[in-house]
């Protein structure tokens, strides 16, 4: 399935049509900037935690 799914999108880049490459272009910004903002509140949280409750919290 896999496979499949890399030739489809293989074939949607070389077909160069635009809106359909910038929507997956877009889709990719959206989910790197998302991964960006968890990262970055997981260890927010994890420093908050570390703050209350110290290094050794989850021993």
């Amino acid at each position: 399935m896999i496979r499949s799914l890399y030739r489809e999108t293989e074939k949607i880049l070389k077909s160069e049509e635009p809106s359909i490459v910038e929507g997956l272009q877009r889709q990719i910004n959206y989910e790197k900037r998302m991964y960006k903002e968890y990262y970055r509140k997981y260890w927010d949280l994890l420093d908050e935690i570390r703050e209350k409750y110290g290094t050794d919290w989850n021993r």
